[in-house]
């Protein structure tokens, strides 16, 4: 197990633990704290050393308390990225408070997330 841990203002930072999974080829990146402008580029750095063609990166969001537009942009590339180079990304969705970011960007839909953990979206107003 490998951990990188980035601090950014006020005490806030993100971990990302790196673990191995039973699946030959894949990876698995944990990520814990705050996704956002100042923790991206470690996020990012540590996820260029992990992708390769053919390799398989499981990334775990359960860990994040909170998301930004960076942190969104950086996992929207992250799939964009496994797409162009031949490598394949899968999501684990996080708490109601970074899945409710995918939801009202409306990317949720466009991103690779594991089973049916998803929350339910909730009924439109009025019905």
């Amino acid at each position: 197990m490998v951990a990188d841990e980035a601090h950014g203002g006020r005490g806030r930072g993100v971990d990302i633990t790196v673990v191995a999974t039973s699946r030959p080829g894949e990876v698995c990146a944990r990520l814990k704290g705050e996704l956002e402008i100042s923790t991206v580029p470690i996020a990012r750095n540590r996820m260029a050393d992990l992708t390769h063609e053919g390799s398989d990166l499981v990334l775990d969001l359960r860990g994040l308390s909170f998301i930004d537009s960076t942190g969104l942009q950086f996992v929207l590339r992250l799939a964009a990225d496994s797409t162009r180079d031949g490598w394949n990304l899968s999501l684990i969705p996080g708490a109601s408070v970074v899945q409710r970011v995918f939801q009202m960007t409306g990317t949720e839909e466009r991103l690779p997330f594991k089973g049916d953990a998803r929350e339910p979206k909730p009924p439109p107003r009025g019905e």
